[in-house]
């Protein structure tokens, strides 16, 4: 089953459909190396591949980075989010950079693990606990509001991530499949 059948399927299934912008957007996937649209600096992309790294790293398969989601959010944000929101993302992306600079660092590698866990914990608090920004990037929406559900959805329609990080079923099927036998889930 291709992306747009399986697209098809879900959206019928739900008893929705799916604005023409959300389906353009799901059905373009990411790619490893997109065309270049200017929208965020190169330090700015950087800052954003080492975020997606974060949430999504490289194990024994390609990690966020690896699979071109800085590129789909990028493209995201240029096609399908009104300017004002790209603003506050792109201030929030800065807010991090100049975060890095004061620890002598371009990306969140560079930091030590303990400062770097605990700077992505308060974000992730921020968007889906209780809100506190108390030395956080400010705007709304939040920006792991915002940058988690790109990462996810960037990655898994990526080509690695839905072929090295997921299985695709031979069977047609998704009966009776026991997770312990197969080790990974089923696309």
């Amino acid at each position: 089953m291709d992306r747009r059948d399986f697209v098809k399927q879900l959206s019928a299934g739900m008893g929705a459909a799916l604005k023409p912008g959300v389906l353009a957007a799901i059905l373009s996937g990411c790619e490893a190396e997109p065309e270049d649209s200017g929208l965020l600096t190169l330090n700015e992309l950087d800052v954003l591949g080492s975020l997606t790294d974060a949430i999504i790293p490289r194990t024994d398969t390609p990690g966020a980075r690896d699979a071109g989601v800085p590129q789909y959010i990028e493209m995201m944000l240029q096609d399908f989010t009104p300017s004002d929101e790209v603003a506050i993302f792109r201030s929030q992306i800065d807010w991090i950079s100049s975060l890095l600079e004061r620890h002598d660092a371009r990306q969140l590698e560079d930091v030590g693990e303990e400062e770097r866990n605990a700077l992505l914990i308060a974000l992730d608090d921020q968007a889906f606990g209780t809100g506190a920004s108390d030395g956080l990037p400010p705007g709304e929406p939040a920006l792991f509001a915002i940058l988690k559900p790109l990462t996810v959805a960037g990655y898994y329609t990526s080509k690695a991530g839905a072929l090295q990080e997921l299985h695709q079923t031979p069977f047609g099927s998704y009966e009776d499949v026991p997770f312990k036998e197969i080790g990974k889930t089923w696309a």
